[in-house]
């Protein structure tokens, strides 16, 4: 005998067991393996995050929302967003506004000697602990970093490292803001999440702060963002840039719209170490007398190399086969004299905050 049940008209049912059908089967009340379950099958209170790439295609429908006295039958619901990366976009033909997961390829981290990693990371956490101290002097919960630096010095790995520690850590979210769509989007998803998820711990990072300052209509919303004017608490802001001399004053002049301004400094001889040490070993190879003499020649030539160069050098003798001497001619010729990859003529003056 089957143990399934066919209903003549397709509908949710629901058993004892508050197993719901979206299809036309029902599950007998006597069956009690989960093997056994039809694959568009969805437990009563199942969330979005737990349910199969099957299960998602199918039109569940789980309870109503209340709109304008009328009852709509609402899909699908989940009562938090997964941990992860999300971009805020809106729906621009209906007006609806989605957190929209971001499909972000996390390298390979490395716990390496840089004192800026460990001052950031200690900012953000300490911060996470101090919630009760802000709210007594009735400020708003949220935390402003500036990471600037010349192009391919590593603010981008220090981010990834950031968002690794929130997820695994505080099972946190990223919001990510990377054009004029998602900075416009983004005050008005939060304040939704907010009302959803008013304690989630999360992160917003501002990509190329320079490019959108640029663009006068954006900053109202910009200014907005970092003062809290829209009282978004538990929230920590970063915002990066290769060049913060074209960033004006109304941003810089006040603290309390960049906490912290940081300049991410080309890797020590120490970091390089680390890092090549790191790499060669997860690769698989042994730290003979001679692949360690052979790292410490490279750190060497590598002094005042941005960390992508320092990465292309590596890359390029074990991966390519390229050999040293081409390789480092090769590099050399590619960077300027701050060590960046020459892109543009260099004519923003000394890194900070003012022009030279």
């Amino acid at each position: 005998m089957s143990k399934y049940t066919e209903l003549p008209v397709p509908d949710i049912q629901e058993t004892e067991d508050g197993i719901w059908i979206p299809s036309g089967d029902i599950i007998d009340d006597d069956l009690e393996d989960d093997d056994d379950l039809p694959e568009n099958f969805m437990r009563k209170g199942q969330s979005l995050a737990e349910m199969t790439e099957g299960e998602k295609k199918l039109p569940h429908f789980t309870q109503y929302v209340i709109d304008k006295g009328k009852y709509m039958p609402m899909q699908a619901t989940a009562n938090k967003l997964p941990a992860g990366y999300y971009k805020p976009e809106t729906d621009h033909y209906d007006g609806k506004i989605y957190a929209t997961p971001k499909d972000v390829t996390m390298p390979k981290l490395y716990d390496l000697p840089n004192p800026i990693h460990q001052q950031v990371l200690a900012d953000i956490n300490h911060f996470w602990q101090s919630e009760d101290r802000y709210k007594r002097f009735g400020n708003v919960y949220k935390r402003n970093i500036l990471l600037y630096s010349i192009p391919g010095n590593g603010k981008t790995s220090l981010i990834s490292l950031l968002a690794n520690e929130l997820i695994t850590k505080y099972d946190g979210i990223i919001m990510s803001i990377d054009d004029e769509d998602s900075l416009e989007t983004y005050p008005k998803l939060m304040q939704r999440i907010r009302q959803i998820e008013p304690e989630r711990k999360i992160i917003t990072i501002i990509e190329d702060f320079d490019r959108l300052v640029k663009k006068d209509y954006l900053s109202a919303l910009l200014l907005q963002l970092l003062d809290g004017a829209e009282q978004l608490s538990g929230v920590v802001t970063i915002a990066t840039t290769n060049h913060p001399e074209s960033i004006s004053d109304q941003y810089m002049s006040r603290p309390s719209r960049f906490n912290l301004k940081i300049e991410y400094k080309k890797p020590t001889a120490e970091v390089r170490r680390c890092y090549m040490t790191k790499k060669l070993s997860d690769a698989g190879m042994e730290l003979t007398d001679n692949v360690k003499a052979d790292i410490e020649r490279y750190v060497k030539k590598t002094e005042g190399y941005t960390f992508d160069s320092v990465k292309e050098i590596i890359e390029g003798i074990y991966v390519f086969e390229i050999p040293e001497d081409e390789i480092f001619k090769r590099v050399n010729e590619a960077i300027d004299h701050h060590g960046a990859y020459k892109i543009t003529e260099d004519t923003s003056g000394k890194i900070g905050f003012n022009k030279a």
